[in-house]
């Protein structure tokens, strides 16, 4: 091999921005759209109300003549 000659290098050509933009899409909407899936579904519903009536058999005795 000469001194003089020149090596070749073979480069691959940069990759598309808009297939990369693309891809990062894609990735961020497969990994978000599980986990948003599985908060939405997996909550509770929120407890029933119930109006806090005392009936007269639960009222507190009260003390006449103290």
């Amino acid at each position: 091999m000469e001194s003089g000659s020149q090596v070749e290098t073979f480069t691959e050509p940069p990759p598309h921005r808009l297939a990369n933009i693309a891809g990062t899409l894609i990735a961020l909407v497969t990994l978000i759209l599980p986990v948003a899936a599985i908060a939405y579904y997996s909550t509770s519903p929120p407890p029933v109300s119930t109006p806090n009536t005392i009936s007269p058999t639960s009222a507190p005795a009260t003390h006449q003549g103290l």
